[in-house]
Formats: structure tokens, sequence, C-alpha cells
């Protein structure tokens, strides 16, 4: 039976099996009980556990784990970094986070598992990598970690890229209350909706005096050929058709030149300024606080809502 010294000399013993794997990890009882309450009321309860650690001075407790993910966690909660992998992928993360919280010791985890996480998203921001149920992995990881940051960004990747559907599929969906699933999906439809009366007031768009508008023309015809946006589009879909027809090689000309049968620039100011447009895309991230707590809007949350207790 392999055994992996994480303390030495430590007074504790976890032995951890999966699959006819066995390992035992040699850890600190001290330092179980200070990162998480579960290991305390194990190490410091009226148990079996705490009467062989008190009469012999350590003690074996079988723990039904996989080793792999659960020698990471007690790395971690050792502070043992330089023995950690340096990148780890959603799945793992997300196991991790699990059994993180099974232990009840976010803490630890969220100083190093949130590096990973924050690195995975970076990848596949850049590389367009990661799968949907990637995506909502990483959001269940963020949710059981307790990290702001990471859960705001996210949540808002799976608003912009996915069908927020997708998210409740796969195992982990148990970790997420319904009040998650319900903002995300209110989040989305919010920003489908004021694109939808964006590209609804351009193409309708009518010069006063019949002229035309080379801009608002393209975006007619683009929408015409792509006939299901309405309903096939995804958030950020939405997003590169406007950037697309608010380009630079387009307005940089057309925001000069006015319509030659009525005072109107050929690229109407409001269709490059859209105040309905531009408060939705600014933050439209769910707030750790509110979908903990269960209450107030978490998709418009500007961070004074009620915490939760620690």
């Amino acid at each position: 039976m392999a055994e992996e010294v994480i303390y030495a000399n430590g007074d504790v013993v976890l032995i951890a099996t999966k699959d006819d794997r066995t390992i035992r990890f040699r850890v600190n009882s001290g330092v179980l009980s200070c990162a998480s309450t579960v290991f305390r009321a194990m190490l410091a309860g009226p148990f079996s556990e705490v009467q062989q650690l008190t009469s012999n001075g350590s003690v074996e407790v079988t723990v039904p784990d996989d080793p792999t993910i659960l020698g990471l966690l007690l790395r971690c909660m050792h502070f043992k970094a330089d023995i950690l992998p340096e990148d780890m992928d959603s799945k793992a993360i997300l196991q991790l986070a699990i059994v993180g919280d099974k232990y009840d010791c976010q803490r630890p985890l969220a100083l190093l598992a949130s590096d990973w996480a924050q690195s995975v998203l970076e990848k596949s921001t850049r590389l367009n990598a990661i799968c949907p149920n990637g995506r909502s992995e990483m959001l269940t990881s963020a949710y059981l970690m307790r990290n702001k940051a990471l859960f705001k960004v996210a949540s808002a990747k799976l608003v912009e890229l996915d069908e927020i559907s997708q998210t409740t599929a796969g195992e982990h969906c148990a970790f997420l209350p319904d009040y998650v699933i319900f903002h995300l999906e209110r989040s989305r439809n919010r920003l489908l909706n004021t694109y939808r009366r964006y590209f609804f007031e351009a193409v309708n768009f009518k010069c006063r005096q019949g002229g035309s508008h080379r801009d608002i023309d393209w975006l007619r015809r683009y929408l015409r050929e792509h006939f299901t946006w309405m309903e096939a589009w995804t958030v950020a879909r939405m997003k590169q058709c406007r950037n697309t027809f608010l380009c630079d090689e387009r307005t940089t000309a057309s925001c000069f030149v006015k319509c030659k049968e009525c005072d109107h620039f050929q690229l109407p100011q409001e269709f490059v300024d859209h105040k309905a447009l531009e408060e939705v895309e600014q933050d439209h991230g769910l707030c750790l606080d509110c979908c903990v707590a269960q209450t107030g809007d978490a998709s418009r949350c500007k961070g004074d809502c009620v915490r939760w207790k620690t």
C-alpha cells in the first residue's frame, strides 16, 4: 500500500481507496481541524477516532474518496504548492471542488484551485477550446469554492456562449441551485431581447426622404440571409454581428457622410451609441452572494446585496 507523506511526523493517516488503488496520506490533525469543520468534528468530537488519537498519539481513518482528488485537497490544505500540478482540466477541478465542499474547506481551495479554474477559462477564451459542459463545470466549481470573481466570469461566459439549458446537463447540476439556473436564463434573455430590439430598430430605420443608408442596407441583407437569427443565435453571435455592423472599415467613413436625401449620417449615431445595449453588455455575470443567499436579482446586483454568513 503506497503512502504519501504530506506532513512529516503527522499524527493522522487518511486511507483512500478507489478501483483497487489505495493510498495512505500522512497529515497533521491540527491543520485538518483548522481548515475543515468536518475534520474538526471528526477529530475533536465524541468519536472512536478521537479516542484512538488521544490514546496512541496517532490515528488511521478510512475515507470513501478518490485518492488522486483527496491527495490534491490535502496538499491544498497543508499549502504544499510545490507538489501540486500547474494545470488541471475543468472536470478535475470540479471533482476537487466537490470533495472540498464535502469536507467544508473552501478557503484553502480558494487560494490554489481558483487559479487553475481561471487558467482554464483564459485558455478557452483564446483557443475556443472548452466545451459547454466545461464552462458549466467551471461555474459549479466557482460556486462550491465560493469564488465571487470566478463565478461572475464563468456565468458571463455561459450567458454569452451557450443555451442555458446546457448548464443543467451532467451530474454536477445537483450542486447548483435552481436559483442560479433561473438567473442565468434571465440574464441571457435580457441580452438577447435587447439585441433583437436593436436589430429591429436598425433594419426598420427609414430615411425621411427615401434615401439609401449603406450600412443599414448591409444589415438588412445579412439578417435576411441568416433568417434563423432570432431563434438560433447566441448572445456571442449577436454581439459579433453588431461589431461587424459597426466595424472600423465601415463606420470610419459612414459616421461622417450624410445621406444625400436627409440630414442623417449614413450610419445614424443612435446605432453607434445604444445606451440600453451598452448597459446590459457591461455586466451580465451573476453575483455569487445573491446566488448563495438566493435573494434579489443576481444578474443585476451592483455589489450592495446581503452576503452569506460565514
